[in-house]
């Protein structure tokens, strides 16, 4: 079973600029407070930089990264649920879904908005 750490590392990995967008905190609202890592914590990372990570990659990790979407959703519980409400009900509005559509398992279509 995949843990949160290692999805967000799976993800860093593939896109080492989202690095930069991991539960980023403003020194503004910084109260001390360190959220847990979650399944949901890092999809919510993701999908307001999918836009940007995901037109400017090669097929090759564009393949990889729905690989990961569809293992996501195959793995089901926390795992499925954190990809589809974070991401994959968003696609649209964050300009992936044309891009990621035709990689994405069935199951994982079936997630897409």
């Amino acid at each position: 079973m995949k843990t949160p750490k290692e999805l967000q590392a799976e993800l860093i990995s593939l896109f080492p600029s989202f690095e930069e967008g991991c539960d980023a905190v403003d020194p503004e609202y910084d109260i001390g407070y360190e959220s847990p890592l979650t399944y949901h914590r890092i999809w919510m990372d993701f999908a307001p930089f999918a836009s940007k990570h995901l037109t400017n990659v090669g097929e090759r990790d564009l393949i990889e990264f729905c690989a990961i979407v569809n293992a996501e959703i195959e793995a089901g519980s926390d795992r499925k649920n954190a990809v589809s409400t974070c991401l994959l009900e968003h696609a649209s509005q964050v300009s992936v879904k044309k891009l990621i559509s035709p990689l994405l398992s069935a199951a994982a279509k079936k997630e897409l908005r």
